[in-house]
């Protein structure tokens, strides 16, 4: 662990994203779904999902 690097809450979800990335790859490399996770996963921006289902339950309350 890179505490002193990355701080502990952030070392902490990346190495679950690690193993997540890895168990997603072994398992179908070839997923359009899984390798857009792996991208995402490895570019650090998972909030832009929590942030895109919070935009659409707010759609769905207005409909």
């Amino acid at each position: 662990m890179r505490q002193e690097v990355d701080g502990p809450s952030i070392e902490a979800s990346t190495t679950s994203t690690s193993s997540k990335r890895a168990t997603c790859h072994k398992h179908n490399a070839k997923s359009v779904h899984c390798n857009t996770v792996m991208v995402l996963s490895a570019l650090g921006i998972r909030h832009i999902r929590e942030e895109g289902i919070r935009w659409r339950t707010r759609l769905i309350g207005l409909i």
